[in-house]
């Protein structure tokens, strides 16, 4: 699961580097009328995206495991059957990026739907760091305002 950037032979151009597998976790807080979604700000001191608001989220860990009770669907048409990792863990490690970029745990979000996966992105190959992300998507019934972002 671990991305890399490959070099050629001396004198040849870089290859391509190999995309790191992610997953993020678009929540959208409050009632259905009005919902919000939940998006943060990458500190300005990273390489990768610095300033960019994002949906939390981050690589899949070689040692992540599937959480209990997790309820996780795949939207029609979500290209998931050729990620590097099961779609279960990828949720998994959806939410526990959550927890660590916010300090929500999975009890706290009361979701009302379940983790649904509808989408995958891969960083463009001349990106000197590439991700191969699902975005999942849930809602919860957590007030927009009482979500902390670290």
């Amino acid at each position: 699961m671990q991305g890399s950037r490959n070099s050629g032979p001396k004198g040849s151009s870089p290859m391509i580097a190999t995309p790191r597998a992610a997953a993020t976790l678009v929540l959208i807080c409050g009632s259905p009328d009005v919902g919000r979604v939940l998006m943060g700000t990458r500190a300005m001191t990273l390489d990768f995206m610095p300033g960019a608001a994002v949906f939390p989220g981050g690589r899949i860990e070689e040692r992540e495991q599937q959480l209990s009770g997790l309820s996780v669907a795949l939207a029609p048409g979500a290209p998931a059957e050729k990620f590097a990792a099961p779609i279960e863990i990828a949720a998994s490690a959806a939410v526990r990026e959550l927890a660590e970029e916010t300090g929500l745990t999975l009890d706290e979000l009361n979701l009302t739907t379940p983790l649904t996966c509808y989408a995958r992105a891969v960083t463009p190959p001349f990106s000197h760091k590439r991700y191969d992300t699902l975005f999942f998507a849930a809602c919860c019934a957590l007030e927009p305002t009482s979500v902390p972002y670290h």
